[in-house]
């Protein structure tokens, strides 16, 4: 599964909260929630829980926002999310916060 995000004015925290807001609230609308919306809505609220927000936009500055670059939010096979920025890949211990 593979959810674009639109950096061209907010950064990578914003851009993932703004999709996760945007298909609660079409979720919320809906008669039905369809499979596709359900795991959609998991895929974004795990990002924003779990990601390392200001470790992203701090080594990867094309995270920060302002950026035409292609990005998206992707699972993998394995559930595993990984971030995409013009086919270049940001996943691991990279994106998650340290437990304390």
């Amino acid at each position: 599964m593979k959810i674009q995000l639109d950096l061209s004015q907010h950064c990578i925290e914003t851009a993932v909260k703004k999709a996760y807001n945007r298909r609660l609230s079409m979720a919320l609308r809906a008669p039905k929630l369809d499979k596709t919306a359900e795991e959609e809505i998991e895929l974004l609220k795990r990002a924003l829980e779990g990601f390392d927000f200001s470790g992203l936009r701090s080594r990867f500055t094309e995270l920060a926002g302002g950026s035409q670059l292609s990005c998206s939010l992707v699972r993998q096979p394995s559930g595993q999310l990984r971030i995409e920025v013009n086919k270049k890949n940001i996943h691991g211990d990279t994106l998650w916060r340290r437990k304390k």
